[in-house]
């Protein structure tokens, strides 16, 4: 139950990240949250592979965004990390 609230937190931070990086703000600290999430998103790609699916295409974006290319539906790849961090936190 405690991997569960980390891992929830995990998807908030990458969530966060995603609007900050609009901004170019802490790119470092995005990049590390994206490659745990990419991990994450593989170790548990067994279990439910169509959620670790749209996480790696969300990560897929994550990066561009990281690169500097954000594009306007960016915003919703953020809503997806922020409901799966809900649904975490508050199962």
């Amino acid at each position: 139950m405690v991997l569960v609230k980390i891992l929830g937190l995990l998807d908030f931070f990458v969530g966060m990240n995603l609007i900050l990086l609009k901004w170019q703000l802490f790119p470092y600290f995005a990049l590390i949250m994206g490659l745990i999430v990419l991990f994450k998103a593989l170790i548990f790609i067994g279990s439910d592979p169509v959620v670790s699916a749209i996480d790696i295409t969300c990560l897929f974006f994550f990066f561009l965004a990281l690169a500097g290319a954000y594009f306007y539906f960016t915003w919703l790849f953020s809503l997806w990390f922020f409901q799966k961090s809900f649904f975490s936190l508050v199962a």
